[in-house]
């Protein structure tokens, strides 16, 4: 399919989850309580989206697992010359983004993404995340630099302005999403705020049992989405 979207990609951008959530809302009427699970980056846009939206929230409860928070951060940690990134992690997720970005090469059309389908040469050529994120996701957001859109995009921003009962769950061994970038006191200081750190789970890891090991993260999340569903 062609590339007709000028925002392929965005860590921050809310508009379509909000969308959503309003057209779920509307289709199943006030009766019925709306929740959300996020993972990974999709964590971090429920999160801000979340805080966005404040005491108007539709939600009834959020959960976020291996929510990244602070984007630069996470940045950081995606972009570090090691022997995992270089050789695991970074090849698949610069594939990954250039993936949805393939036929804009082929199809050129100025109408369809003026901000960056000229620089398309120079994104496909792209080893690393950041060099993406800096021809492309900058340039959609306006941003001067890449700090500038890390900062916007980063849902630590919003946390704090969370009106909804709100579970995150993240690990001490995230290599993606390391603790450093955690708002640990704004969990302290908001009472709807709830987070499980654990010693291990790497990201998106939270495996438990020996012979035929299982994702230990879906109990909590049931236990937690039952409760809120009785309140």
């Amino acid at each position: 399919m062609p590339v007709t979207s000028p925002r392929p990609y965005d860590a921050g951008f809310t508009n379509d989850i909000r969308e959503v959530v309003k057209h779920v809302c509307d289709k199943s009427g006030p009766l019925v309580r709306i929740m959300a699970v996020g993972f990974s980056m999709g964590a971090n846009v429920l999160t801000k989206y979340v805080g966005e939206e404040g005491t108007e929230c539709l939600l009834s409860a959020a959960v976020a697992v291996c929510c990244p928070f602070d984007i630069k951060v996470a940045g950081e940690a995606i972009n570090a010359d090691n022997f995992l990134n270089n050789k695991v992690f970074l090849p698949q997720v610069v594939k990954s983004m250039k993936s949805c970005l393939k036929h804009a090469k082929t199809v050129k059309t100025a109408k369809a993404h003026p901000e960056w389908v000229n620089e398309i040469d120079d994104i496909m050529a792209a080893t690393k995340p950041y060099q993406i994120e800096k021809q492309l996701i900058t340039k959609i957001n306006r941003c001067s630099s890449l700090d500038e859109y890390y900062s916007m995009a980063s849902s630590t921003n919003y946390v704090d302005k969370i009106r909804i009962p709100y579970l995150a769950i993240n690990s001490l061994d995230d290599r993606i999403t390391p603790p450093e970038g955690i708002p640990v006191q704004k969990f302290k200081e908001n009472r709807y705020l709830s987070l499980a750190l654990v010693r291990h789970g790497g990201h998106l890891a939270f495996l438990t049992g020996t012979l035929s090991p299982k994702f230990w993260f879906i109990k909590p999340i049931q236990e937690f989405t039952s409760a809120m569903a009785k309140l």
